[in-house]
Protein backbone atom coordinates (compact mmCIF):
# COMPACT_ATOMS: atom_id res chain seq x y z
CA UNK A 1 0.00 0.00 0.00
CA UNK A 2 1.25 3.32 -0.93
CA UNK A 3 1.17 6.02 1.35
CA UNK A 4 -1.00 9.06 0.47
CA UNK A 5 -0.14 12.73 1.24
CA UNK A 6 -3.73 13.03 2.58
CA UNK A 7 -3.77 10.09 4.72
CA UNK A 8 -3.42 9.49 8.02
CA UNK A 9 -2.10 6.52 9.65
CA UNK A 10 -2.11 7.60 13.04
CA UNK A 11 -4.94 8.49 15.20
CA UNK A 12 -5.53 11.83 15.73
CA UNK A 13 -3.74 13.37 18.82
CA UNK A 14 -0.79 10.60 18.80
CA UNK A 15 2.37 11.28 16.63
CA UNK A 16 5.15 9.35 15.58
CA UNK A 17 8.84 10.20 16.58
CA UNK A 18 11.81 9.33 14.59
CA UNK A 19 15.42 8.78 16.04
CA UNK A 20 16.72 11.83 16.97
CA UNK A 21 13.58 12.58 18.58
CA UNK A 22 13.20 9.14 20.05
CA UNK A 23 16.64 9.08 21.32
CA UNK A 24 16.02 12.77 23.09
CA UNK A 25 13.14 11.62 24.73
CA UNK A 26 14.92 8.22 25.84
CA UNK A 27 17.85 10.34 27.17
CA UNK A 28 15.78 13.05 29.32
CA UNK A 29 13.77 9.98 30.86
CA UNK A 30 17.04 8.40 31.28
CA UNK A 31 18.49 11.16 33.34
CA UNK A 32 15.16 11.59 35.45
CA UNK A 33 14.91 8.15 36.19
CA UNK A 34 18.63 7.84 37.69
CA UNK A 35 18.22 11.14 39.57
CA UNK A 36 14.88 10.18 40.68
CA UNK A 37 15.97 6.68 41.92
CA UNK A 38 19.17 8.21 43.98
CA UNK A 39 16.59 9.70 46.25
CA UNK A 40 15.05 5.94 46.71
CA UNK A 41 12.31 5.66 44.89
CA UNK A 42 11.00 2.72 43.40
CA UNK A 43 10.59 2.35 39.81
CA UNK A 44 6.51 0.17 39.53
CA UNK A 45 4.84 -0.05 36.31
CA UNK A 46 0.90 0.35 36.18
CA UNK A 47 -2.02 -0.72 33.43
CA UNK A 48 -2.73 1.16 30.49
CA UNK A 49 -6.40 1.33 31.06
CA UNK A 50 -8.13 0.96 34.85
CA UNK A 51 -11.73 0.48 35.53
CA UNK A 52 -13.63 4.19 35.48
CA UNK A 53 -14.00 4.17 39.50
CA UNK A 54 -10.29 3.57 40.47
CA UNK A 55 -9.26 6.81 38.14
CA UNK A 56 -11.71 9.38 38.85
CA UNK A 57 -11.58 8.49 42.84
CA UNK A 58 -8.46 10.19 42.79
CA UNK A 59 -8.43 12.91 39.64
CA UNK A 60 -10.99 15.65 39.18
CA UNK A 61 -12.26 16.26 35.62
CA UNK A 62 -10.59 19.26 35.15
CA UNK A 63 -7.19 17.09 36.44
CA UNK A 64 -7.29 14.38 34.23
CA UNK A 65 -8.52 15.93 31.12
CA UNK A 66 -11.92 14.17 29.92
CA UNK A 67 -10.92 10.82 29.74
CA UNK A 68 -11.25 8.49 26.81
CA UNK A 69 -13.50 5.53 28.00
CA UNK A 70 -14.83 2.28 26.14
CA UNK A 71 -16.48 -1.01 27.51
CA UNK A 72 -14.03 -3.58 28.64
CA UNK A 73 -15.35 -6.93 26.32
CA UNK A 74 -14.30 -9.49 29.26
CA UNK A 75 -16.24 -7.74 32.20
CA UNK A 76 -18.55 -5.26 30.41
CA UNK A 77 -17.76 -2.45 33.04
CA UNK A 78 -16.24 0.86 31.96
CA UNK A 79 -12.30 1.01 31.44
CA UNK A 80 -10.82 4.46 31.16
CA UNK A 81 -7.33 5.11 29.09
CA UNK A 82 -5.04 6.65 32.29
CA UNK A 83 -4.78 10.26 31.68
CA UNK A 84 -3.31 10.23 35.29
CA UNK A 85 -1.27 7.83 36.88
CA UNK A 86 -1.46 9.01 40.95
CA UNK A 87 -4.92 6.61 41.16
CA UNK A 88 -2.89 3.36 39.84
CA UNK A 89 0.27 4.63 42.52
CA UNK A 90 -2.84 5.06 45.20
CA UNK A 91 -3.78 1.94 44.16
CA UNK A 92 -0.86 -0.17 44.56
CA UNK A 93 0.40 1.75 47.87
CA UNK A 94 -2.74 1.01 49.29
CA UNK A 95 -2.85 -2.95 48.25
CA UNK A 96 0.15 -4.99 47.16
CA UNK A 97 2.14 -2.54 49.16
CA UNK A 98 -0.63 -2.09 51.99
CA UNK A 99 2.25 -3.19 54.53
CA UNK A 100 5.72 -1.56 53.20
CA UNK A 101 7.01 0.80 55.62
CA UNK A 102 5.97 4.50 55.33
CA UNK A 103 7.02 6.76 53.94
CA UNK A 104 6.46 4.58 50.65
CA UNK A 105 8.78 6.30 47.22
CA UNK A 106 7.35 5.18 44.04
CA UNK A 107 8.35 6.35 40.73
CA UNK A 108 7.28 5.74 37.25
CA UNK A 109 7.44 5.81 33.56
CA UNK A 110 4.06 6.46 31.03
CA UNK A 111 2.34 6.76 28.19
CA UNK A 112 -0.95 9.32 29.34
CA UNK A 113 -4.31 9.99 27.27
CA UNK A 114 -6.77 13.21 27.62
CA UNK A 115 -9.33 14.54 25.87
CA UNK A 116 -8.47 17.69 26.58
CA UNK A 117 -11.52 20.47 27.30
CA UNK A 118 -10.93 22.90 25.03
CA UNK A 119 -11.80 23.31 21.31
CA UNK A 120 -9.55 20.26 20.70
CA UNK A 121 -11.83 17.47 21.31
CA UNK A 122 -9.08 14.60 19.95
CA UNK A 123 -7.14 12.22 21.95
CA UNK A 124 -4.37 13.33 23.10
CA UNK A 125 -0.66 10.98 24.09
CA UNK A 126 1.55 12.69 26.31
CA UNK A 127 4.42 11.01 28.24
CA UNK A 128 4.88 11.40 32.20
CA UNK A 129 8.54 10.82 33.71
CA UNK A 130 7.41 11.15 37.78
CA UNK A 131 7.48 10.12 41.52
CA UNK A 132 4.65 9.76 44.47
CA UNK A 133 5.31 9.23 48.39
CA UNK A 134 2.65 8.37 50.34
CA UNK A 135 3.02 8.36 54.24
CA UNK A 136 2.70 10.92 57.15
CA UNK A 137 2.14 14.30 56.30
CA UNK A 138 5.68 15.79 56.62
CA UNK A 139 7.07 19.40 55.71
CA UNK A 140 10.59 17.57 55.04
CA UNK A 141 9.14 15.19 52.33
CA UNK A 142 7.54 18.55 50.78
CA UNK A 143 10.72 20.56 50.77
CA UNK A 144 12.56 17.13 49.57
CA UNK A 145 9.91 17.08 46.37
CA UNK A 146 11.37 20.66 45.79
CA UNK A 147 14.91 19.78 45.48
CA UNK A 148 14.54 16.97 43.50
CA UNK A 149 12.86 19.11 40.69
CA UNK A 150 14.81 21.72 40.72
CA UNK A 151 18.03 19.64 40.93
CA UNK A 152 16.45 17.94 37.72
CA UNK A 153 15.96 21.03 35.37
CA UNK A 154 19.61 21.88 36.58
CA UNK A 155 20.58 18.40 35.17
CA UNK A 156 18.85 18.61 32.18
CA UNK A 157 20.41 22.36 31.18
CA UNK A 158 16.83 24.37 31.40
CA UNK A 159 16.75 27.58 32.12
CA UNK A 160 15.74 29.87 32.94
CA UNK A 161 14.01 27.80 36.26
CA UNK A 162 10.94 28.48 38.18
CA UNK A 163 8.96 26.90 40.65
CA UNK A 164 5.77 28.13 41.61
CA UNK A 165 3.89 27.44 44.77
CA UNK A 166 0.17 27.27 45.05
CA UNK A 167 -2.72 27.01 47.70
CA UNK A 168 -5.92 25.64 46.40
CA UNK A 169 -7.04 24.49 49.72
CA UNK A 170 -6.85 27.85 50.93
CA UNK A 171 -9.69 28.78 47.62
CA UNK A 172 -11.38 25.77 48.24
CA UNK A 173 -12.23 26.82 51.80
CA UNK A 174 -13.05 30.08 51.43
CA UNK A 175 -15.42 29.23 48.06
CA UNK A 176 -16.75 26.50 50.40
CA UNK A 177 -17.84 28.28 53.37
CA UNK A 178 -19.48 31.62 51.22
CA UNK A 179 -21.05 29.80 48.75
CA UNK A 180 -22.74 26.66 50.76
CA UNK A 181 -25.25 26.39 48.59
CA UNK A 182 -22.79 25.29 45.68
CA UNK A 183 -22.40 22.11 47.40
CA UNK A 184 -26.28 21.15 46.87
CA UNK A 185 -25.65 22.14 43.32
CA UNK A 186 -27.45 25.05 43.66
CA UNK A 187 -27.16 26.46 39.51
CA UNK A 188 -26.70 30.35 40.52
CA UNK A 189 -23.49 29.70 43.11
CA UNK A 190 -22.27 26.51 40.59
CA UNK A 191 -22.02 29.28 38.12
CA UNK A 192 -20.67 31.62 40.65
CA UNK A 193 -18.08 29.44 41.92
CA UNK A 194 -17.16 28.90 38.54
CA UNK A 195 -17.04 32.56 37.87
CA UNK A 196 -14.09 33.35 41.14
CA UNK A 197 -12.39 30.24 39.66
CA UNK A 198 -11.95 31.26 35.81
CA UNK A 199 -10.92 35.27 37.22
CA UNK A 200 -8.41 33.80 39.30
CA UNK A 201 -6.82 32.01 37.12
CA UNK A 202 -7.42 34.91 34.36
CA UNK A 203 -6.05 37.38 37.02
CA UNK A 204 -8.81 39.32 35.67
CA UNK A 205 -8.78 41.81 38.58
CA UNK A 206 -12.13 43.96 36.91
CA UNK A 207 -13.95 40.76 36.99
CA UNK A 208 -12.61 39.74 40.51
CA UNK A 209 -13.75 42.94 42.15
CA UNK A 210 -17.31 42.93 40.33
CA UNK A 211 -17.75 39.31 42.39
CA UNK A 212 -16.72 40.89 45.67
CA UNK A 213 -18.80 44.14 44.95
CA UNK A 214 -22.22 41.66 45.46
CA UNK A 215 -20.78 38.96 47.20
CA UNK A 216 -18.36 40.80 50.38
CA UNK A 217 -17.80 37.65 51.66
CA UNK A 218 -15.50 37.04 49.07
CA UNK A 219 -13.56 39.76 49.77
CA UNK A 220 -9.79 38.03 49.76
CA UNK A 221 -10.38 36.94 45.98
CA UNK A 222 -9.54 40.24 45.13
CA UNK A 223 -6.22 40.23 47.23
CA UNK A 224 -5.68 36.76 45.96
CA UNK A 225 -5.52 37.86 42.08
CA UNK A 226 -2.02 40.30 42.52
CA UNK A 227 0.92 38.52 40.97
CA UNK A 228 2.99 36.10 42.82
CA UNK A 229 5.17 36.65 45.39
CA UNK A 230 8.76 35.91 45.75
CA UNK A 231 8.99 32.76 48.19
CA UNK A 232 11.95 35.12 50.53
CA UNK A 233 9.45 38.30 50.25
CA UNK A 234 6.77 35.78 51.30
CA UNK A 235 6.47 35.66 55.14
CA UNK A 236 6.54 39.67 55.32
CA UNK A 237 3.89 40.10 52.72
CA UNK A 238 0.40 41.64 53.15
CA UNK A 239 -0.53 38.36 51.22
CA UNK A 240 0.82 35.91 53.20
CA UNK A 241 -0.70 37.86 57.27
CA UNK A 242 -4.27 37.37 54.68
CA UNK A 243 -3.68 34.16 53.26
CA UNK A 244 -4.40 31.76 56.29
CA UNK A 245 -1.62 29.41 54.69
CA UNK A 246 0.58 28.00 57.42
CA UNK A 247 1.42 24.86 54.95
CA UNK A 248 3.02 27.29 52.59
CA UNK A 249 4.61 28.89 56.05
CA UNK A 250 6.51 25.46 57.35
CA UNK A 251 7.81 24.96 53.86
CA UNK A 252 9.32 27.96 52.63
CA UNK A 253 10.46 28.30 56.37
CA UNK A 254 12.92 24.94 55.86
CA UNK A 255 13.10 25.41 51.83
CA UNK A 256 17.09 25.84 51.07
CA UNK A 257 18.19 29.25 49.92
CA UNK A 258 18.72 28.66 46.29
CA UNK A 259 15.39 27.10 46.12
CA UNK A 260 14.03 29.78 47.61
CA UNK A 261 15.90 32.16 44.49
CA UNK A 262 13.79 30.02 42.29
CA UNK A 263 10.48 29.86 44.02
CA UNK A 264 7.17 32.05 43.83
CA UNK A 265 3.98 31.54 45.68
CA UNK A 266 1.06 32.41 43.78
CA UNK A 267 -2.98 32.45 45.62
CA UNK A 268 -4.64 32.66 42.20
CA UNK A 269 -3.34 29.35 41.18
CA UNK A 270 -6.61 27.17 41.20
CA UNK A 271 -4.78 24.25 39.72
CA UNK A 272 -6.22 20.64 41.94
CA UNK A 273 -8.94 22.86 42.92
CA UNK A 274 -10.51 19.94 45.68
CA UNK A 275 -8.15 17.28 45.27
CA UNK A 276 -4.75 19.01 46.84
CA UNK A 277 -5.25 20.04 50.43
CA UNK A 278 -1.56 21.09 50.87
CA UNK A 279 0.51 23.40 48.81
CA UNK A 280 0.77 22.57 44.44
CA UNK A 281 4.29 23.04 42.64
CA UNK A 282 4.47 24.33 39.39
CA UNK A 283 7.82 23.96 37.58
CA UNK A 284 8.84 26.29 34.79
CA UNK A 285 11.73 26.31 32.53
CA UNK A 286 13.16 28.50 29.83
CA UNK A 287 10.80 30.97 28.17
CA UNK A 288 8.00 28.50 27.66
CA UNK A 289 4.96 29.86 29.39
CA UNK A 290 3.14 26.41 29.78
CA UNK A 291 4.58 24.07 32.95
CA UNK A 292 7.08 21.43 32.52
CA UNK A 293 6.03 19.55 35.51
CA UNK A 294 3.60 19.95 38.29
CA UNK A 295 2.08 18.16 41.62
CA UNK A 296 1.34 18.80 45.25
CA UNK A 297 0.18 17.45 48.32
CA UNK A 298 -2.77 16.01 48.58
CA UNK A 299 -4.88 12.76 50.29
CA UNK A 300 -5.08 9.77 47.73
CA UNK A 301 -8.80 8.21 47.12
CA UNK A 302 -7.56 5.40 50.05
CA UNK A 303 -7.06 7.74 52.78
CA UNK A 304 -3.22 8.14 52.71
CA UNK A 305 -1.40 11.30 52.91
CA UNK A 306 0.55 12.12 50.21
CA UNK A 307 2.96 14.52 47.61
CA UNK A 308 4.11 13.49 44.26
CA UNK A 309 5.12 15.50 40.66
CA UNK A 310 5.28 14.69 37.01
CA UNK A 311 7.44 15.62 34.36
CA UNK A 312 6.12 15.93 31.34
CA UNK A 313 8.61 14.69 28.86
CA UNK A 314 7.42 16.52 25.59
CA UNK A 315 7.44 19.99 27.38
CA UNK A 316 11.19 19.52 28.90
CA UNK A 317 11.94 18.86 25.44
CA UNK A 318 10.34 21.93 23.98
CA UNK A 319 11.96 24.20 27.11
CA UNK A 320 15.14 22.64 25.54
CA UNK A 321 16.06 20.09 27.85
CA UNK A 322 19.35 18.56 26.91
CA UNK A 323 20.52 14.77 27.75
CA UNK A 324 23.29 13.53 26.39
CA UNK A 325 22.16 10.03 24.64
CA UNK A 326 23.80 6.87 25.67
CA UNK A 327 27.46 6.77 23.58
CA UNK A 328 28.52 3.44 22.51
CA UNK A 329 30.93 2.51 20.24
CA UNK A 330 28.86 1.52 16.64
CA UNK A 331 30.74 -0.87 14.75
CA UNK A 332 29.98 -1.17 11.10
CA UNK A 333 31.32 -4.92 10.02
CA UNK A 334 31.18 -6.64 6.65
CA UNK A 335 29.67 -9.81 5.54
CA UNK A 336 32.85 -11.72 6.26
CA UNK A 337 32.87 -11.10 10.01
CA UNK A 338 32.25 -14.16 11.36
CA UNK A 339 29.05 -14.39 13.88
CA UNK A 340 30.72 -15.88 16.78
CA UNK A 341 33.05 -12.58 16.74
CA UNK A 342 29.40 -10.37 15.98
CA UNK A 343 28.31 -11.78 19.77
CA UNK A 344 31.08 -11.10 21.30
CA UNK A 345 31.10 -6.94 20.47
CA UNK A 346 27.53 -7.20 21.36
CA UNK A 347 28.65 -8.97 24.82
CA UNK A 348 30.91 -6.17 25.20
CA UNK A 349 28.18 -3.20 24.92
CA UNK A 350 29.19 -2.47 21.51
CA UNK A 351 26.82 -1.56 19.12
CA UNK A 352 27.11 -3.82 15.76
CA UNK A 353 25.76 -3.07 12.74
CA UNK A 354 26.55 -5.83 9.54
CA UNK A 355 26.66 -4.83 6.25
CA UNK A 356 25.61 -6.89 3.50
CA UNK A 357 26.17 -4.88 0.14
CA UNK A 358 28.21 -6.54 -2.41
CA UNK A 359 32.03 -7.41 -1.64
CA UNK A 360 33.94 -4.01 -2.20
CA UNK A 361 31.32 -1.22 -1.39
CA UNK A 362 32.07 1.29 1.30
CA UNK A 363 29.26 1.33 3.82
CA UNK A 364 28.18 5.06 4.65
CA UNK A 365 27.96 6.25 8.05
CA UNK A 366 24.83 8.25 7.31
CA UNK A 367 23.02 5.59 6.40
CA UNK A 368 23.83 3.64 9.74
CA UNK A 369 23.84 6.85 12.16
CA UNK A 370 21.88 6.25 15.25
CA UNK A 371 22.11 10.25 16.03
CA UNK A 372 23.38 9.31 19.71
CA UNK A 373 27.04 11.15 19.45
CA UNK A 374 28.43 7.21 19.02
CA UNK A 375 32.10 6.68 17.39
CA UNK A 376 31.71 4.77 14.04
CA UNK A 377 34.33 2.31 13.56
CA UNK A 378 34.47 -0.16 10.26
CA UNK A 379 35.20 -3.60 10.73
CA UNK A 380 36.48 -6.71 8.36
CA UNK A 381 37.72 -10.16 8.66
CA UNK A 382 40.05 -12.03 6.49
CA UNK A 383 40.78 -15.54 7.71
CA UNK A 384 41.80 -15.20 11.24
CA UNK A 385 42.59 -10.84 11.59
CA UNK A 386 40.30 -8.88 11.99
CA UNK A 387 40.56 -5.37 10.09
CA UNK A 388 39.59 -2.20 12.24
CA UNK A 389 39.41 1.36 10.84
CA UNK A 390 38.00 4.42 12.42
CA UNK A 391 35.58 6.35 10.40
CA UNK A 392 36.98 9.73 11.51
CA UNK A 393 40.71 8.77 10.12
CA UNK A 394 42.13 6.68 8.02
CA UNK A 395 44.01 5.13 11.01
CA UNK A 396 43.98 0.93 10.93
CA UNK A 397 44.15 -1.78 13.20
CA UNK A 398 45.04 -5.52 13.15
CA UNK A 399 44.02 -7.84 15.16
CA UNK A 400 43.71 -11.37 15.92
CA UNK A 401 40.13 -12.61 15.67
CA UNK A 402 40.27 -14.70 18.91
CA UNK A 403 41.68 -11.59 20.31
CA UNK A 404 38.56 -9.39 20.84
CA UNK A 405 39.90 -8.05 24.06
CA UNK A 406 42.57 -5.97 22.37
CA UNK A 407 40.16 -4.43 19.80
CA UNK A 408 38.01 -3.48 22.58
CA UNK A 409 41.24 -1.86 23.92
CA UNK A 410 42.06 0.02 20.62
CA UNK A 411 38.37 1.22 20.70
CA UNK A 412 38.93 2.34 24.20
CA UNK A 413 42.18 4.50 23.91
CA UNK A 414 40.54 6.32 20.56
CA UNK A 415 38.04 7.51 22.78
CA UNK A 416 39.81 8.51 25.42
CA UNK A 417 42.75 10.51 23.58
CA UNK A 418 39.22 12.23 21.78
CA UNK A 419 38.11 13.01 25.18
CA UNK A 420 41.36 14.01 26.39
CA UNK A 421 41.75 16.79 23.06
CA UNK A 422 38.08 17.94 23.49
CA UNK A 423 38.81 19.17 27.17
Amino acid sequence: MQPRPQDRFSPEGTRDFGPVEQANRLAVCRTLHQLIDGYGYAAVGTPLFEYEWILEAGVSPKLGGSPVRFVEPDSGRVAVLRPDVTPQLARIAATQLNGHRRPLRLAYEAALFRRPHERARHARQTLQVGFECFGPRQVGIWVEALVLIKDALTQLAVAPIRIELGVPSVCDALLNSALKSARNEDPADLRLRQACIAALTHRDSARLEAIVATRPELAKLAEWGSPPVRAKDWLTSPEAQGAGAPDINALLNELPSDICDVTLVDLAQTFGLGVYNGPTFHAYAGSSALPVGRGGVYESAFGEPAVGFAFSVEALLAAGARAQPEARPHLIAGPGVSHGVLRQLRGTGMRVTQHFDEIGATPSEDRYADHSGNDFWYLDQSGPSLRLRAAANAEVFVVSADDVLTLQAVIADSRDAKDTACR
